[in-house]
């Protein structure tokens, strides 16, 4: 399957009715949803295809063994790295 063909816009849960009509008629479901086998498969599809196309900024610095996700700023990743025992420590060049 080629999921990117196949997005479709967000649906907002809010503007769902929580029950169902009382004179509402529910049929069964046809192929390929009733084929736990296929959704399993096509889950699996999914999954891997997300893994594939997401993408997180992550910020490094291999030196001082510090890493932070996308919800950290430029300005508090470099204040962490500041702030590290790493930055802290004399060079022994200097003593």
């Amino acid at each position: 399957m080629r999921w990117d063909e196949e997005l479709a816009n967000a649906v907002n849960v809010s503007d769902l009715d929580a029950p169902p009509d009382p004179q509402a008629r529910f049929a069964a479901l046809e192929a390929p949803f009733n084929d736990g086998k296929l959704i399993a498969a096509m889950q699996n599809d999914f999954e891997e295809w997300i893994f594939r196309q997401a993408e997180v900024k992550v910020r490094t610095n291999e030196t001082l063994k510090l890493y932070a996700g996308p919800q950290v700023t430029q300005a508090e990743f470099l204040t962490s790295a500041l702030r590290s025992p790493g930055m802290r420590e004399t060079p022994k060049s200097a003593r």
